[in-house]
């Protein structure tokens, strides 16, 4: 009887560890099925998100793949209105050193050349740029006025005035951008006048843009259009390096937040005497 009570108990042990086994087997078959929807419920969310996020960077990705061919082609238009202007600014000063050829001055032809030849290697080595140092601008434009002079017995003073506030090393502008309305002021403003020719650059700044003043004391604008009308001068013409001025003005300040303004300015006296031509130009500060 002993015997059969101890194994009696034995059994009863064996049954109570069995059942308590199986339970925590069930338990733990039912912890394992929450995590396992748990992580495939994150797994849904992750990719979700995933997908999201890369359907962002691919989006992103195209604009900034679009963006980058406008700055190409935006770059390749100002490069082609570039290749207009150089010959519309290189044709008269190539005609004047063939006029004196044609006169036998060699002294004057070759120092005429040796500064035409400077001129030109920065002319070409500036339009392959989109932008320059308005220091570099003014220092071509000087140049130019040399070029020039030499035409004209070094008749046109060039003044340069530089606002204190101005730092010209810093401040970037499209290159060979003043030089159509100082073409124009020699040309249309100062050839036909007699006495005193001055040219005066200016540059102040009117946040957010740079203010360029080019003033010249030439017979006006009105004058100008009156002679070049009875010398029946194609108007179109004359005007070409103006409007490739203003093309590309209009293309460097595309991507900016300001663009450009340009406001051309009769002088008179009190008298309705004409005192010449002032261009103000409004660079916007990159």
């Amino acid at each position: 009887l002993g015997l059969g009570q101890k194994q009696k108990l034995i059994l009863l042990e064996k049954n109570k560890w069995q059942a308590l086994i199986i339970k925590e087997h069930e338990d733990s078959i039912k912890l394992k099925d929450s995590l396992t929807k748990k992580m495939e419920d994150l797994l849904a969310k992750n990719s979700e998100e995933i997908s999201v996020l890369l359907a962002e960077k691919e989006s992103e990705k195209r604009k900034k793949m679009a963006l980058t061919y406008s700055k190409q082609i935006l770059q390749l238009r100002m490069q082609a209105v570039q290749a207009q202007m150089n010959p519309h600014f290189l044709f008269n000063s190539l005609n004047s050193l063939k006029i004196f050829i044609i006169k036998n001055k060699q002294k004057e032809a070759v120092f005429y050349l040796t500064k035409f030849a400077k001129y030109l290697r920065m002319v070409l080595d500036y339009s392959k740029l989109k932008e320059i140092n308005l220091s570099e601008e003014i220092a071509l434009m000087k140049l130019y006025l040399q070029v020039e002079n030499l035409r004209f017995n070094d008749d046109v003073i060039f003044d340069v005035q530089i606002g204190d506030d101005i730092d010209t090393n810093t401040i970037k502008v499209p290159p060979l951008i003043f030089q159509a309305y100082i073409e124009n002021a020699i040309w249309h403003g100062l050839a036909l006048k007699k006495g005193k020719k001055v040219i005066t650059l200016k540059v102040d700044k009117a946040f957010p843009y740079t203010r360029i003043e080019i003033t010249d004391n030439g017979i006006g604008r009105a004058k100008a259009m009156e002679i070049r009308k009875k010398k029946n001068v194609n108007l179109q013409r004359t005007s070409l390096g103006l409007k490739l001025t203003e093309e590309r003005l209009e293309m460097y300040t595309q991507a900016l937040k300001n663009k450009y303004k340009i406001e051309f300015v009769d002088l008179y006296d009190a008298h309705k005497q004409a005192l010449g031509t002032k261009i103000i130009i409004h660079i916007p500060i990159a």
